[in-house]
């Protein structure tokens, strides 16, 4: 029993591994984390950076002031990570990139807040995000937070690019202080394309012992259309759905069978011909 337990909670380990690692190497941006910039050390553990500056490389400092910190807390990835208020200043960070009209984006980077409401209100730190005319807001709350316990949070967003190059912002929503703001550090920027896990027959992202299951019920109880993307459900590849296909989820899972076939442990798209049909597969799945 312990056993079964362990064996699912290992594969996620290594799923988000490989997905994450999958991630970073498709980046088109520089200097993700910031580690690139000027020195900071335990003398000088911040760097206040006024716009407008390209002292980091990739990065441009397009609204009065950030923060550029080293070891005054624990940054996410590396050492180095960007508090988006200055000391005082509403920030804002911008990276330009050569990107294809039409395409989708997906941004993942990783937030927190300068963690001190006394000394650096508000206490709910706040950031928008804007990319080639569309924006969207984000919210981190520092209560109970600390310098070595930022409790860094992931967060995600799509955007469609209109033109040849699109800049990617970071700018300060916060209204009270303007000495401690959202922090960001590993931010991840890929093109998305369409796609889908193999074996992932509930279109969640991942492969788990309920793909087994919503698979089976289809082939015993089910049609063709109880499937989102019936290629995710063909795990061994054969062009069809049938009962081999959950059991070699759960071997694999749990028996040490064969890896399952293509695409998997990332996104992509199906390399063999096949009857199955469409597959709706939702982008925020494939990134998740």
């Amino acid at each position: 029993m312990r056993l079964a337990l362990w064996l699912p909670v290992a594969f996620l380990c290594v799923f988000a591994f490989f997905n994450a690692s999958d991630l970073r190497a498709q980046n088109v941006l520089v200097n993700p984390s910031f580690e690139d910039g000027p020195a900071t050390s335990e003398a000088q553990p911040f760097i206040l950076i006024d716009a407008p500056s390209d002292i980091i490389p990739g990065w441009k400092v397009t609204q009065d002031q950030v923060k550029y910190v080293g070891p005054h807390w624990l940054a996410y990835d590396g050492t180095q990570s960007i508090d988006i208020d200055g000391n005082p200043g509403f920030g804002a960070i911008a990276q330009t990139f050569d990107s294809e009209p039409g395409t989708i984006y997906r941004l993942e980077f990783r937030m927190a807040g300068n963690p001190n409401p006394l000394l650096w209100p508000p206490r709910i730190k706040r950031l928008q995000v804007s990319a080639a005319g569309q924006s969207t807001d984000f919210f981190f709350d520092i209560t109970g937070r600390t310098a070595n316990s930022m409790g860094w949070i992931r967060k995600r967003w799509l955007f469609n690019a209109i033109d040849s190059t699109t800049t990617l912002e970071f700018r300060s929503l916060d209204a009270l202080g303007g000495n401690g703001g959202a922090v960001i550090d590993d931010v991840v920027l890929v093109p998305v394309t369409t796609g889908f896990l193999r074996g992932d027959s509930n279109v969640d992202g991942l492969l788990t012992e309920t793909d087994a299951l919503v698979t089976l019920t289809f082939v015993v109880l089910g049609t063709i259309d109880m499937l989102s993307c019936p290629d995710a459900a063909d795990i061994n590849d054969d062009g069809f759905v049938d009962v081999t296909d959950p059991a070699n989820v759960l071997g694999y899972l749990y028996f040490g069978a064969p890896i399952p076939s293509a695409p998997f442990p990332a996104c992509g798209g199906d390399v063999t011909e096949d009857d199955l049909g469409p597959c709706e597969y939702p982008l925020d799945a494939c990134f998740d």
